[in-house]
């Protein structure tokens, strides 16, 4: 099995689209190469990791699942509240069976609980063969 040696990350220019008229930016992720490497912990990894966000940030979730895996569906909570009705939103990014496949989950910010300094954000995905994979991510919302 190999990781991610080498990737790249393009932004896009600002865009208004909101209702609100704020502008965000889309955040866009190629894979360029994949070496050889230690088995990864996990059968997928989410992106954006831990970390830190700015209020009105905007950006979508990655999830990167490892060869083999064949997504049917996503559902996740955050701090322990269901929000699969966010995740129903989640649609192929590309990848295939010996590359592994590659979800978005679009506006992903709205997920940031403007109530808690720290966003517990787990996510299970479901499999074509019946099996769940998950993982968690913390996201703290920094105040002004």
């Amino acid at each position: 099995m190999g990781r991610l040696t080498r990737c790249y990350v393009s932004t896009h220019p600002p865009h208004s689209g909101r209702p609100d008229g704020s502008g965000y930016f889309r955040v866009m992720a190629e894979v360029l190469s994949v070496g050889a490497g230690d088995e990864p912990v996990s059968a997928m990894t989410l992106l954006p990791g831990d970390g830190q966000f700015l209020p009105m940030q905007r950006f979508d979730l990655g999830i990167l699942l490892k060869p083999g895996y064949q997504p049917s569906s996503v559902r996740g909570s955050v701090n322990g509240h269901n929000h699969d009705n966010r995740f129903s939103r989640c649609y192929p990014g590309g990848g295939s069976d010996t590359t592994g496949h590659f979800m978005i989950c679009p506006d992903a910010d709205t997920l940031l609980d403007p109530m808690s300094p720290v966003s517990r954000v787990t996510v299970d995905v479901i499999m074509k063969d019946g099996t769940t994979e998950s993982d968690k991510v913390m996201w703290e919302l920094l105040q002004p």
